[in-house]
C-alpha cells in the first residue's frame, strides 16, 4: 500500500480476500473518518469468480464504499472481472479506461492511452 501526500492515487493491491494483507487493508479503510481521503482520487477493479456467490465481488465493494465514504474521489466506478466470464476483455478495458483517467488527470504528452480492439470487451 502506498499513502502519499497531495494529489497523488492512493494504490493498494490484494491478491486474495483471505489473506492478512487484505484483512489488514481493509481494517485500516473502516478506520477512516469521512474526511481522511478527501479528494484523493483511487480506482477499484474486483476479480473474482461469480460462481463463488456468497464472496463475489464483496471485498472490492467494500473497499470501494469505504474510500468514497473517506471521500475518496472515484476515477472509475467500480470495476468487476469474472473468472467465469470474459475476465481478460473486462480487465483489458477496465485497465485502459484507468489510464485514459489517470492521463486526463495527469497528462503526459509522450504517453497514449491503450485501446481495447472492438470484440474485446
Amino acid at each position: 500500500m502506498q499513502r502519499a501526500a497531495g494529489d497523488v492515487p492512493l494504490r493498494s493491491h490484494s491478491r486474495t480476500l483471505y489473506h492478512d494483507d487484505a484483512a489488514e487493508f481493509v481494517a485500516w479503510l473502516e478506520g477512516l473518518g469521512p474526511c481522511a481521503l478527501a479528494g484523493r482520487p483511487y480506482a477499484v477493479l474486483g476479480v473474482g469468480d461469480r460462481n463463488w456467490a456468497a464472496t463475489y465481488q464483496r471485498i472490492p465493494t467494500v473497499v470501494d464504499e469505504r474510500l468514497a465514504a473517506a471521500g475518496g474521489l472515484p476515477l472509475l466506478a467500480l470495476g468487476a472481472a469474472d473468472a467465469s466470464g470474459n475476465l481478460a476483455g473486462t480487465v483489458d478495458r477496465w485497465s485502459a479506461d484507468l489510464w485514459s483517467a489517470l492521463l486526463e488527470r495527469y497528462g503526459d504528452s509522450h504517453v497514449e492511452a491503450p485501446s481495447v480492439e472492438p470484440g474485446e470487451d
